[in-house]
């Protein structure tokens, strides 16, 4: 029954309290030749009501607290991911100001339009110098090739990338994007920051920052009294980043499961989810309620033992006032004059 307590199944709680009590009180009774006066069996009803009524209030005082818990836990989640939906918004705005800073210099323009690789090489330091979190910055002409790669990398100086999705979707937006994760050339997750270049509104190439999943994982991890499971999955359903670094890359339905009802309340988390929207991620603080009410479970103990000896005197004062005394027991009254006769004695 106390164990029932620590997982929020009240109901059955106080169904194992109310009857266990009631077994061991029959066992007690048929090992026993106390009898009851019939007159005062009411004693012993209104022991258990008692104890019903007792056993109804520590619940219900053990209920209340857990809710209070985890209502103030839902409110500090509220104001911790609002705190970090908005860093990862400014993140990456700040990025595309800086993006579009550099788009707009002719010194770009003009390495792009003539596959000035050394040149392009040269701007792409310069930004990712600038710019925080960054594992390659690459610079792509109007074809889709990157003439420009830094920190270099002869597998992607060169490569045409018209074909990513990140530089279609670009390419027909006219606007920078975020791509969803994505596996790089070089078979790592990644996300790409892109930014187009134009040239009298012509499109003539565009900027891409790839992202460090797992420096983003770390710049955007939360502080705070409680600690939380945090998880951002992007558009296609896959995790950008994760309190465990083990999950960043994989699909989010890979660690998807449900467990058995009975056990539902065990496994009982609060979870708030909110979008950040330049990115277009779906960020969710996730705790464990078990983790949240643990300071709780002495108190768990403690009341159920309460409530026990509480039960066991109730019933023991019942059955004293309720006990019909045996004929020997009472006091028997003799008169004077008969204990002056040793014949009556």
């Amino acid at each position: 029954a106390t164990q029932l307590t620590l997982i929020a199944k009240w109901d059955i709680s106080y169904i194992s309290f109310l009857t266990g009590i009631f077994g061991l009180f029959i066992v007690w009774w048929t090992q026993t030749e106390t009898k009851i006066d019939p007159k005062r069996v009411f004693l012993i009803s209104l022991s258990f009501f008692w104890i019903a009524g007792t056993l109804l209030f520590g619940l219900y005082a053990l209920r209340t607290a857990r809710e209070e818990i985890k209502k103030d836990a839902s409110q500090n989640q509220k104001e911790v991911i609002d705190t970090l939906v908005l860093r990862i918004n400014k993140n990456f705005d700040e990025r595309s100001a800086t993006l579009t800073s550099f788009a707009g210099n002719e010194e770009i323009k003009e390495s792009v339009k003539n596959s000035d690789q050394e040149a392009a090489i040269a701007i792409a330091k310069d930004i990712y110098e600038k710019l925080d979190n960054t594992e390659r910055v690459l610079i792509y002409d109007k074809d889709g090739i990157a003439v420009g790669v830094y920190p270099r990398n002869s597998l992607a100086q060169g490569t045409n990338f018209s074909s990513r999705d990140y530089y279609q979707q670009t390419l027909k937006t006219y606007k920078g994007y975020v791509s969803p994760v994505f596996e790089n050339i070089l078979g790592t997750a990644t996300i790409i920051h892109t930014e187009p270049i134009f040239e009298e509104n012509n499109f003539i190439g565009m900027m891409g920052v790839a992202l460090d999943l797992n420096r983003l994982a770390l710049l955007y991890q939360v502080d705070g009294t409680i600690e939380y499971n945090l998880r951002a999955v992007d558009d296609k359903g896959t995790i950008v980043f994760d309190s465990d670094f083990t999950k960043i890359g994989l699909s989010e339905s890979q660690f998807a499961f449900s467990q058995p009802r009975f056990l539902s309340s065990q496994f009982e988390t609060i979870e708030i989810e909110q979008e950040a929207f330049t990115p277009r991620w779906s960020v969710s603080l996730e705790t464990p309620v078990a983790r949240l009410v643990a300071k709780l479970s002495s108190m768990h103990i403690i009341l159920s033992l309460l409530l026990i000896v509480n039960a066991i005197f109730s019933i023991a004062a019942a059955i004293a006032a309720g006990a019909r005394r045996k004929l020997e027991d009472v006091p028997q009254i003799v008169p004077a004059s008969v204990l002056s006769n040793p014949r009556f004695v």
